[in-house]
């Protein structure tokens, strides 16, 4: 093995050390831009139990491709948030049947909503709906929920979702 000089063992130290602070500076950097915390209003019971008010989350304001059962924030006009859970994706048709959901006429055993939910009036039930390119069909995990969704709001669109939850604490 040859012998290096004490000086240039040194400068690789040195640069190792700035390689090993720039990659941090940049992954924190990646964070601060991508993620963001909010905290839920202490009237917004659309998520309970999952999501208590008043609690904060951690949002990923990038998410990429969202897939049914993600946890959203969206914004369905000026200055209001909402916070619900993805239940159809463009071109897929949505229906509610005693307080179940279905999707493209099959029960959607795998989602949240699916435990017979129902209100003050009864079992939930919604009319089949057809998820228009570029919009989403959002649902609050609590039907009874004072928080609207799109069951009363109608599809929204892709481009009003905030970012997709990641973490709550």
């Amino acid at each position: 093995m040859p012998a290096y000089p004490k000086a240039w063992m040194n400068w690789v130290a040195v640069g190792t050390r700035v390689a090993a602070l720039g990659s941090a500076a940049l992954a924190t950097l990646y964070f601060l831009i991508v993620y963001k915390t909010l905290k839920i209003p202490p009237d917004v019971d659309g998520m309970l139990p999952l999501i208590q008010p008043g609690c904060t989350v951690l949002v990923n304001t990038h998410p990429g491709r969202l897939e049914r059962g993600d946890v959203v924030i969206y914004r369905p006009c000026r200055g209001i948030r909402l916070i619900g859970r993805v239940a159809g994706l463009p071109g897929e048709e949505v229906s509610l049947s005693a307080g179940r959901l279905f999707v493209n006429g099959r029960l959607a055993d795998d989602y949240a909503y699916n435990t017979g939910v129902t209100t003050e009036t009864g079992p939930v039930e919604m009319a089949p709906v057809r998820v228009m390119p570029g919009h989403l069909f959002v649902l609050n995990d609590n039907a009874g929920a004072k928080a609207p969704d799109s069951r009363s709001l109608g599809q929204v669109s892709a481009a009003s979702v905030v970012g997709a939850v990641t973490l709550r604490f």
